[in-house]
């Protein structure tokens, strides 16, 4: 769920872009898939579990989880894609507009034999310039809602009351992912 932070960690690694763009919709062995995708994936999956056992990580999962239950992981992997845009000049001197636009045009030339449904969405929009914080929290909440019943305001509220928080430990996590995998 946490796109950008995935295909940023692939950005000097384009042998991974596709399959790690793609890993959380390419389940099981690898072996079934492309050799084109399989490099990808099993960097998708080093990053999943690297970043779901990372202290920063299970903090925010358990201020979400009053409100999201078991499915805060979903919504902290979200938020951390609103932090890496909102938060992007941390972490690179290139523009995230810029950044982001390159990478999406690498992304649909690697990709153009693909048939999945999110990049035929990202063919028609491209949706990575969308994860400003306000676009995003309305993505979050439009995901899960069929899952729970969650009040706009009580997410925003909760969002709001815990943001230096949770931003605080992405900036910790967004780093020691960079340290791991560059």
């Amino acid at each position: 769920m946490n796109f950008l932070v995935h295909i940023y960690l692939s950005k000097d690694r384009e042998d991974t872009l596709v399959g790690n763009f793609l890993g959380d919709y390419l389940k099981g062995d690898i072996n079934k898939f492309p050799p084109f995708l399989r490099t990808g994936i099993i960097f998708h999956r080093k990053i999943d579990s690297f970043s779901n056992s990372h202290k920063s990580h299970i903090k925010n999962s358990n201020i979400l989880k009053t409100l999201f239950g078991r499915f805060a992981p979903i919504a902290v992997d979200i938020l951390a894609d609103i932090y890496l845009f909102e938060s992007f000049h941390l972490f690179e001197k290139q523009d995230r507009v810029t950044f982001f636009n390159n990478i999406r045009s690498k992304l649909l030339e690697k990709s153009k034999t693909l048939d999945f449904p999110i990049l035929q969405t990202l063919r028609r929009r491209n949706w990575f310039l969308e994860y400003r914080e306000n676009n995003a929290l309305f993505f979050i909440h439009r995901r899960l809602h069929n899952y729970l019943e969650i009040k706009p305001d009580d997410f925003l509220k909760l969002y709001n009351d815990n943001k230096e928080v949770l931003f605080n430990n992405y900036f910790i996590l967004i780093n020691d992912l960079k340290k791991f995998f560059q």
